[in-house]
């Protein structure tokens, strides 16, 4: 509670209870209300945020705004102390509204700290706790302090995940000695245990738990949990790739490729209609980054002594302008209607869930979609294996990459041991198939440039490009050539054996 200052140092003390009717008539009978203090009935949400690669938490800041009635402040609050029950914290607060853009709200030096904090970036819902709060004042020993008995229930991504109950007293002024005597009389009661952790941290702790998938969940539901890991992902590279982080760009076309790789896992659960609308969104947003990650490939690929030739400053060219087209999709307003869209999505359970799939779960469907997606990569297998087919060798590249996607997506519900095998041998051939697509794509890209520069007769005298696809050449019939190895640790049987025995905690239910 905020006496009506801007900024302020809270003191009070936190306590987890069980029966809060016995806690309130401990109180009054304890320290009986004086006629100005009755006992109130608040009905609170309060909704905490954070910026989605956690600024305000790397801050050491828990940022909320409450809803009480008609009245809507925002609360920025940072631990000074902590010892057993007392809470020391340094609190600013000022107006604001429903809506989690800063810009629109009444300045106050809490929103400047926000807003500094964020420093441009999305704010992103955490969580809601809604709350039941029975409040009242308390004087005594020169001190006001006030009491208040929460009874809250935690909502993470549109879904309960649990209950907060809670008996705080909060100093208000006067003799901070007020607070210990009242310490030493719920103690002494046995009615609460002191509670070292915000609402915040239980709150927090509650949804990370219920963000895992569970093998009970309805299929469709999961996921939706693993859409919002990955465009959370995908948020919190965006800073980075912004700024020109090659390695958050790398990150963040790698979460654009998993929330296409979930839609294909999961899309029997969803409408047709909704699958397409997202896909071709991440399509879009996936062509923009790869625009620039493939060329940064490229530049990489080549030797020392051509990094400073006429190829390396074509690509750069290409890859300036590349990234001038990153930024100008990343600060469109069809990418911010598509994040809105996939954080509202993600965060409403049963949206765009089709009939037919509304009933099954993770333990009915997840067996199935893994044995196929192993059944896919097999099949590629046996026209890419052996064959000089490009087009064969980048389909198995595909699919490998969906089947690796696909054992992450249910690994908290796998045996851990053989998941985290499963993982390693796609992992294996996904990378040796990367490597041949970069050879080969390079070899494209090389053949292009040098014919646009004969078509414009400016063709170098010397012709170290023809080099190195030579070089890329050999490198593509080399990679061919040792590929059973890490081929034969998935299309084995002891592949078949791992699978099965990662699957058992769902086929032995």
């Amino acid at each position: 509670m905020s006496d009506g200052r801007n900024s302020s140092e809270e003191l009070e003390l936190k306590y987890s209870i069980e029966d809060a009717p016995a806690v309130e008539a401990w109180l009054d009978a304890t320290f009986p209300p004086l006629p100005r203090g009755p006992w109130q009935t608040l009905s609170i949400t309060d909704r905490y945020f954070d910026t989605a690669d956690g600024a305000l938490s790397a801050a050491r800041y828990g940022a909320r705004l409450r809803r009480d009635g008609r009245k809507t402040t925002l609360t920025l609050k940072s631990d000074i102390e902590v010892e057993g029950a007392l809470h020391r914290r340094l609190e600013l607060e000022g107006p604001a509204k429903q809506a989690l853009n800063p810009e629109r709200w009444p300045q106050s030096e809490a929103r400047d700290r926000l807003v500094a904090l964020a420093d441009g970036r999305r704010l992103v819902e955490r969580f809601v706790v809604r709350q039941r709060r029975r409040e009242r004042l308390l004087t005594l020993g020169g001190g006001e302090l006030v009491a208040s008995i929460d009874i809250g229930v935690v909502r993470a991504a549109g879904a309960a995940v649990g209950r907060i109950s809670q008996f705080e007293i909060e100093h208000r002024r006067g003799r901070r000695s007020a607070l210990q005597r009242v310490a030493r009389a719920v103690e002494k009661s046995g009615l609460g245990e002191p509670e070292s952790r915000s609402k915040l941290a239980l709150a927090l702790e509650m949804s990370q738990a219920a963000s895992l998938v569970a093998a009970d969940d309805r299929f469709v539901e999961a996921g939706r949990k693993i859409l919002r890991k990955h465009v959370l992902r995908m948020l919190d590279r965006e800073v980075g790739t912004r700024s020109g982080d090659e390695l958050a760009l790398k990150q963040m076309r790698v979460a654009t490729r998993r929330m296409r790789a979930t839609w294909r896992v999961f899309e029997d659960g969803y409408k047709r209609s909704v699958e397409r609308r997202f896909v071709g969104q991440l399509r879009m947003v996936g062509r923009t980054l790869g625009a620039v990650r493939d060329l940064d490939v490229l530049l990489d690929s080549l030797p020392e002594a051509e990094r400073e030739g006429p190829l390396a400053e074509h690509w750069r060219a290409r890859r300036k302008a590349s990234f001038e087209a990153l930024g100008t999709m990343l600060d469109s307003r069809r990418y911010a209607r598509f994040v809105d869209a996939m954080l509202e999505f993600t965060a409403t359970p049963g949206a765009g869930v089709a009939r037919r799939a509304a009933a099954s779960t993770v333990a009915d469907m997840a067996p199935p979609a893994l044995t196929e997606a192993l059944d896919r990569v097999r099949a590629a297998g046996a026209a890419a294996v052996g064959s000089d087919d490009a087009a064969s060798w980048h389909a198995l590249r595909i699919e490998s990459r969906r089947l690796r996607y696909s054992i992450e997506s249910f690994a908290d519900v796998l045996q851990k041991k053989q998941s985290r095998e499963l993982i390693r041998r796609v992992t294996r051939i996904q990378d040796h198939l990367g490597t041949m697509n970069d050879a080969a794509v390079a070899i494209s890209e090389v053949s292009q440039w040098l014919a646009e520069m004969t078509a414009k007769g400016e063709l170098p005298g010397a012709a170290p490009p023809g080099a190195y696809i030579a070089k890329r050449e050999r490198e593509i019939v080399s990679l061919r050539r040792s590929f059973g190895r890490p081929w034969s640790g998935v299309s084995g049987v002891t592949f078949e054996r791992l699978l099965e025995r990662a699957l058992a905690p769902l086929t032995n239910r």
